[in-house]
């Protein structure tokens, strides 16, 4: 199924946390959630002032991640973060290929990390165009995507 380019947003947030691969969006088919749609996570920081005019220019996204949707049901999703390396192993005549994925800062017990960063349930995640360039991470300023 081939993705039109959409112009409504869809914003929802993170109901559960299934691995550091994967989670379920409060969001499904209802909503217009499809396979294959682009989801990033993120956090609202500090509302940012333009420092000439002091008008609100609006609150940094503190980037999480970036999850596509796997399997969409009526009221929610399950998505994953994108693979990002492929791993070969030459094995005679045939070679294993193993697809290794970007993991998420999941809230664990065990863990300690960035907590500001740390992908939490109930964290926002909002539907990105993928037939625009990725926007730059708003903490590092580079490009996101790594498919």
């Amino acid at each position: 199924m081939s993705l039109s380019k959409r112009t409504v947003m869809i914003e929802t947030k993170i109901a559960q946390i299934i691995d550091a691969t994967r989670v379920v969006l409060a969001a499904g088919e209802e909503q217009g959630v499809r396979e294959g749609m682009e989801f990033v996570i993120y956090e609202l920081g500090p509302e940012i002032f333009d420092p000439e005019t002091k008008e609100s220019l609006g609150r940094l996204e503190l980037m999480k991640g970036r999850v596509i949707v796997s399997h969409a049901q009526e009221k929610l999703s399950t998505a994953r973060t994108p693979s990002f390396s492929r791993l070969r192993f030459p094995l005679g005549l045939r070679d294993l290929e193993v697809l290794d994925r970007e993991k998420l800062n999941v809230e664990t017990r065990a863990m300690e990390y960035d907590e500001r960063l740390t992908v939490r349930v109930g964290d926002r995640a909002r539907s990105v165009d993928v037939d625009a360039e990725p926007a730059p991470d708003a903490v590092t300023g580079q490009g996101k995507r790594e498919e």
